[in-house]
């Protein structure tokens, strides 16, 4: 009789990529500028951030809607800074 059944959610059970992508996609919709950014980068900076934050939600330093808004505010950052270069 087993005692646990695990799940592996990410990428396995749930497309985290399709997610991911569908996602940018919209804020690329609300944010015309954004438009102009690669899907790849946008989801690149996305990836980037999200491993950096899911390590702070399971230090407890940071809360999964921290974590969520950190994610956002890094992506918008860094086409801001992408703007005022060119």
């Amino acid at each position: 009789m087993p005692r646990a059944i695990l799940f592996d959610l990410d990428d396995t059970l749930f497309d985290l990529r399709h997610a991911s992508r569908a996602g940018l996609t919209g804020l690329q919709a609300a944010f015309p500028r954004l438009g102009t950014a690669p899907l790849d980068e946008l989801e690149r900076i996305y990836r980037e951030a999200l491993e950096q934050t899911h390590a702070c939600v399971l230090a407890g330093t940071m809360t999964m809607d921290e974590a969520r808004r950190e994610r956002y505010c890094r992506i918008l950052q860094h086409q801001l800074l992408a703007l005022c270069r060119g």
